[in-house]
């Protein structure tokens, strides 16, 4: 038996076993496939606060950038994480310049 995925079955009717094994390992998430149905996803607690915690620190950090005034930098951040805006019209405001 897979620690990181195991059958909904398993759940089920090794409860214990099959919970105290994906302890031992380490507790990292464990993928519950079920036949009928989407799979679940099983953690812990603690790591669910955590993965909310860098989730919410990097939702900060891009709200930041996007609400920088430095605009070259916005625009490289942007194309560094998402190559394929770089195919994306560049469409300029009224008010700047053209060179």
């Amino acid at each position: 038996m897979s620690v990181g995925e195991v059958p909904f079955s398993d759940i089920q009717n090794k409860g214990k076993a099959t919970l105290s094994e994906w302890q031992r390992s380490g507790a990292r998430p464990l993928r519950v496939t079920r036949r009928d149905d989407e799979d679940l996803v099983l953690m812990t607690a603690a790591r669910a606060d955590q993965a909310r915690e860098v989730l919410a620190a990097a939702t900060a950090m891009v709200d930041a950038l996007l609400h920088s005034d430095d605009r070259d930098l916005v625009r490289k951040v942007v194309a560094a994480a998402f190559p394929w805006v770089s195919y994306l019209s560049v469409r300029r405001s009224p008010t700047s310049s053209t060179s």
